[in-house]
């Protein structure tokens, strides 16, 4: 791990240390939550998130953390829960593992009786866990971006995020519109990049566009030049990666380094934790559509309510997040406020009843849950990453980016 990643993490644990409830393992830098009796208060309303704060994809979970915490102490400055305090439950380290995701569903039901539960932004852990908090009664906001989360028919969770069903509609539209017709496909085998890849080669081959090769890694892999190379021997326009874990940034990366430099558009938005890896001229040119985009300088935030959480964020973590989890943590928390305060109740059916009437400004814009299926996104913006900012992809188009990107590569497209 490089020395910048450790410093990340470092500070970010000790930040939560410092804004959670508690101590637990405060020696060994774990993160903790509340360490109060189980069997919950009246006088509290306890809220549990599930994530890895270990291992390789541990800046998701720790920064997701750390959004909820500041969503907490936001509910609490202004009333609460009805009236109840706001509490973060013990938290439950997940290690990137769904078995460990179902254990941590099992204590928060079991030893936590939480409230409500903010799941991982890992879909197949989610898809492993769901049914308990379903079973359970628990209202529970997913972070998780697969289709497959909301195809389970769980009477008690809904989505926290985009679904990428309709960001796959919005990334062909916009291959089509950059006259784009062939393809290179790179993903990894998580269970949210393959269900993402197979979309978009699906509604590719609609629309005409030709998968000239499709190549694929685990989660993991670091070192993927034998893909890179095929790739590149391939000799496509522009380049589609769906993957989920340290390993795109690594495949941008090695990708650059074997001579490409075309356009590659991404299933999300390339964390600023994507661009540490890749190194940021190599991230220059990535296409993306996506509620969500990451920040390396608060100037280049132009949306109030996010300017206004990321100089908080800044303030209480020395940092600016590095992911976009902190944000699906966040926003999920203002939900689960929200249909408290339709339903007047914190009873788990009195709130989900209410979640149809949602409808607030989250940190990726208006979340709006009237469809009654409980997504809150339906629409997403278009992105391109260019010199370190995340600029509109329209004016982008429309200012000759894309004209100035073609004479400075001399590439067709």
């Amino acid at each position: 791990m490089k020395l910048w990643v450790r410093a990340t993490l470092l500070t970010v644990i000790v930040a939560i240390g410092a804004s959670t409830v508690g101590c637990n393992g405060a020696a060994s830098g774990k993160p903790s939550g509340n360490e109060g009796a189980s069997g919950g208060d009246a006088n509290e309303f306890k809220v549990g998130i599930s994530v890895s704060y270990t291992g390789p994809n541990a800046q998701n979970g720790l920064e997701a953390i750390n959004g909820l915490n500041m969503a907490l102490d936001y509910i609490n400055e202004n009333d609460g829960f009805n009236g109840g305090k706001a509490v973060l439950a013990t938290l439950y380290d997940t290690k990137g593992s769904t078995e460990e995701a179902v254990k941590s569903a099992q204590k928060f039901i079991q030893n936590e009786n939480v409230n409500a539960v903010i799941a991982s932004q890992v879909s197949a852990e989610v898809l492993a866990a769901g049914r308990y908090y379903d079973e359970a009664g628990i209202f529970t906001i997913a972070m998780g971006t697969s289709p497959s989360v909301m195809q389970k028919g769980w009477k008690h969770i809904i989505r926290g995020s985009v679904n990428y069903d309709f960001v796959v509609p919005e990334v062909v539209s916009c291959i089509n519109d950059m006259e784009i017709s062939k393809i290179a496909v790179m993903k990894d085998q998580s269970e949210a990049a393959l269900t993402f890849a197979q979309a978009f080669e699906e509604k590719a081959k609609e629309q005409g566009i030709e998968i000239l090769i499709s190549e694929s890694c685990e989660p993991e892999d670091t070192d993927l030049s034998a893909q890179c190379a095929r790739i590149i021997a391939a000799d496509p326009q522009a380049v589609f990666i769906s993957m989920t874990s340290n390993d795109c940034g690594y495949f941008v990366k090695q990708i650059r380094q074997y001579g490409y430099d075309g356009i590659i558009f991404d299933k999300e938005s390339f964390f600023a934790s994507m661009v540490g890896i890749a190194g940021a001229e190599n991230s220059n040119y990535i296409i993306f559509a996506n509620p969500y985009v990451t920040y390396e300088k608060i100037e280049d935030c132009t949306i109030d309510n996010m300017r206004a959480f990321l100089e908080e964020y800044q303030e209480r973590f020395g940092q600016l997040p590095t992911t976009e989890i902190a944000y699906r943590a966040y926003d999920s928390a203002m939900v689960i406020w929200e249909a408290s305060k339709i339903a007047g109740s914190n009873e788990a059916e009195a709130m989900l009843a209410a979640v149809p009437k949602i409808k607030i400004e989250g940190l990726g814009g208006t979340m709006d849950y009237s469809n009654n299926d409980g997504e809150p996104y339906h629409t997403v913006r278009r992105f391109i990453y260019v010199d370190g900012v995340n600029m509109d992809w329209n004016e982008w188009m429309e200012s000759g980016g894309y004209l100035k990107y073609k004479e400075t590569t001399k590439n067709e497209y």
